[in-house]
């Protein structure tokens, strides 16, 4: 597969998607908490492997972008 690079600005969007995602899984991850009894708690570990999805899709979602504009 070919390589694109998204600049600067890219690498900042990039970043701060990044940042945006572990934020999100985080809410998500209290939220969860108190929509039902927690059978166990999420760990921080756990945390880490919902931010890790999310950011595997939104690489994804980027390539794919690119792919398209390519």
């Amino acid at each position: 597969m070919e390589e694109f690079s998204i600049g600067p600005a890219g690498l900042i969007l990039a970043e701060t998607a990044a940042m945006n995602l572990a934020n999100v899984a985080h809410d998500l991850a209290k939220s969860e908490m108190v929509i039902e009894p927690p059978v166990e708690m999420l760990s921080a570990s756990g945390e880490g492997e919902i931010a890790a999805v999310l950011l595997q899709a939104a690489n994804d979602l980027q390539q794919y972008s690119l792919n398209i504009l390519a």
